[in-house]
């Protein structure tokens, strides 16, 4: 399971490939959309459904947002067994959220390839057609576009400070009695996390074993796998095509 930055670094990767999605901001939108489950009610099976791993699946849809929902749950899949067999979780240890770190940590090392790489206050400052059709309120719709411009804003001078941005708008989310930032206390102590988790994140990101294991994946292994998998439907395609005439020919030269 990949977070926002390495779900768009992907995205743009099959997006220079494969010119037959017309719509490069709604397959964005697509692709950053299953998980708005963290900021609704809404579970991951509904949100993350396929019919299976491949990107002749992904690609078998006129809506560029939906092909981008899709192509989510295809990196979902390939990168978790990629860090899976690379034994990337080995470097996190003592915490039960090794999922959420790992993937924080592959976002603050992708981050520089993602910079001024999209428009995301264009992409997510409205609401498409396909994510009205999961039972969502407009709320929680616009939280999640929220919470996305605010994590993809690459305007701050320092992550943290976006990390930060980000954590706030949750917070808003979450409303509650004891709220993250209900006093001055409660904030110092959230600020105190805040730095702590930054600090583990930019600690893991300065391993060069870790970092040539995830850039491995985003830069070489994913875009070999892209390659292949359009090879692969190209001359599916092409001999579905071509086996008409073989066909035509054959019965002609009979007669």
């Amino acid at each position: 399971m990949a977070a926002p930055i390495g779900h768009i670094i992907s995205a743009l990767a099959l997006l220079n490939s494969a010119p037959e999605i017309s719509n490069r901001n709604e397959f964005i939108a697509g692709t950053s959309f299953p998980d708005i489950r963290y900021v609704s009610d809404i579970s991951r099976k509904a949100t993350h459904y396929s019919e299976d791993h491949s990107l002749a699946y992904v690609l078998r849809t006129e809506s560029s947002f939906e092909a981008g929902r899709r192509f989510h749950v295809f990196i979902d899949h390939e990168r978790e067994k990629f860090m899976r067999a690379h034994d990337a979780y080995r470097f996190i240890k003592n915490t039960s959220l090794k999922t959420q770190l790992l993937k924080m940590v592959e976002d603050e090392i992708l981050y520089p390839q993602f910079k001024n790489k999209i428009n995301s206050k264009e992409i997510f400052s409205k609401i498409y057609l396909e994510e009205m059709g999961y039972g969502l309120s407009l709320a929680s719709i616009n939280s999640w576009h929220t919470v996305l411009k605010k994590y993809l804003d690459d305007s701050h001078w320092f992550n943290i400070s976006r990390y930060y941005c980000s954590l706030k708008e949750f917070k808003k989310v979450y409303a509650r009695s004891h709220e993250l930032f209900g006093n001055f206390w409660s904030g110092i102590r959230t600020i105190g996390f805040l730095l702590y988790a930054y600090v583990q994140i930019v600690r893991l990101t300065h391993n060069e074993e870790l970092r040539e294991i995830v850039l491995k994946f985003y830069n070489q292994q994913l875009p070999k796998r892209i390659k292949e998998e359009l090879e692969h439907r190209k001359s599916v395609v092409l001999e579905q095509v071509q086996r008409p005439v073989f066909w035509k020919q054959k019965l002609f030269n009979a007669s």
